[in-house]
């Protein structure tokens, strides 16, 4: 062969050679650091990736002389058999196997957890007017009422204690017999929430009261304060422990106080029926621990109601309440004006409708603990029974949330 040939036939060998190593040089250690070019892209999920084998996968030399012991590459994708479909299988939407399924087809990222859902988390917040809150939760609220009608001030001494008028060394209420009391109460309630499932409260209230035959008077009534236990706290249900202690601060002869240390347990419940509809509930029973007269009685206290989120926005929620709520005496007496003399009280069962309607301010997130950061209730309550604890009853309640 010419000296031409020989030198054309060796300039092909070199360019095969270059040719043929080149993507294998690609895939060098080398080549691979800071160089995502070099690393081929993962397969999208239902394309058929045959498995690396030791042939085809690149691998780097241990030792370069003598025996070669070889490890993968860093970085080289190696496709797990579990992340994809067995071979031949149909592909989301029976895309046939091997073609690359649109990211439209591909199936949900799994969703973040929720912070608010499980043991717990619970529903909003309580949005009634007159039934307590089963949520333990930090909360300021401003309430006042005006309550006109008490035709037996001291029956069971649950208002006021046992009617001066007897001249008993246990008689230390007003002086002369009512039959009519109109009165008002300003009440400063705060909630501290320790923990999602218990909190404890204090009431601070103020009473103004307008007999017709004693006078009138302001002043401190009888203090408040307990505690609250969520027993239940799921997604859509509370059920709550509450005991609530009220001490005799308030000034007996003026008609602001029992002159009793009373115990109030209490079961409260809600229910979520959905982000718009709540139930509620309540069970209590007030009983004196230091009975002071034969008129001090024991008073089971019931209730029932319901609201509706009718409109909701940036701007807030409007909610509709209604509720019932009835007391019965288990125990206690009480005076009749009618005869000026005093009877039992045994029996004795008072029933009253509420209605309301709560307003939210600011973006109103239902489904949430909080609605708003803080909401309006304007509610009127009426006797349904000849036994009343008041004829008469308006409430207007500020709340603000922490």
């Amino acid at each position: 062969m010419s000296r031409f040939g020989k030198l054309a036939r060796a300039a092909g060998c070199a360019a095969l050679t270059a040719a043929g190593s080149a993507p294998a040089l690609a895939q060098t250690p080398a080549a691979l650091p800071g160089s995502v070019s070099t690393v081929p892209a993962a397969p999208a999920y239902g394309v058929t990736v045959a498995p690396p084998t030791a042939a085809s996968a690149p691998t780097t030399d241990l030792f370069r002389a003598g025996v070669h012991h070889k490890r993968p590459v860093p970085g080289y994708y190696y496709p797990p058999a579990a992340d994809c479909p067995p071979p031949g299988a149909a592909l989301p939407g029976g895309t046939p196997p091997g073609t690359a399924v649109p990211e439209a087809t591909l199936p949900p990222a799994p969703a973040a957890p929720d912070l608010f859902a499980g043991a717990d988390a619970g529903p909003t917040n309580g949005l009634g007017g007159y039934i307590d809150n089963a949520l333990p939760i930090t909360t300021f609220r401003l309430r006042y009422d005006a309550n006109y009608g008490n035709n037996r001030p001291d029956r069971g001494e649950f208002f006021y204690a046992k009617c001066g008028c007897f001249g008993t060394a246990d008689a230390r209420g007003p002086r002369l017999p009512e039959r009519n009391v109109d009165y008002q109460e300003l009440q400063a309630y705060l909630e501290y929430a320790i923990t999602r499932r218990f909190s404890v409260f204090t009431n601070v209230p103020v009473r103004f009261i307008n007999p017709e035959a004693n006078r009138n008077a302001e002043g401190i009534s009888d203090l408040q304060f307990g505690g609250k236990y969520a027993l239940v706290y799921g997604p859509t249900r509370v059920l709550t422990a509450q005991l609530k202690v009220i001490v005799p601060t308030g000034r007996e002869e003026a008609g602001l106080g029992t002159g009793n240390t009373w115990l109030e347990p209490a079961l409260l419940y809600q229910e979520q029926l959905s982000a718009r509809w709540q139930l509620f509930g309540q069970v209590k029973d007030q009983f004196s621990l230091d009975r002071q007269s034969d008129f001090t009685g024991n008073v089971l206290t019931y209730g029932l109601g319901t609201s509706y989120v009718v409109a909701s926005g940036c701007w807030g929620y409007v909610a509709p309440v209604g509720e019932v709520v009835g007391w019965t005496l288990l125990s206690g007496r009480e005076l009749n004006p009618d005869t000026g003399m005093d009877q039992s009280a045994r029996g004795d069962t008072i029933v009253n409708g509420k209605f309301g309607v709560r307003v939210g301010f600011g973006k109103a997130e239902l489904g949430q603990p909080y609605p708003t950061r803080s909401d309006l209730y304007v509610g009127y309550g009426r006797a349904l029974t000849g036994e009343v604890w008041y004829q008469d009853m308006l409430r207007v309640e500020y709340r603000m949330f922490f």
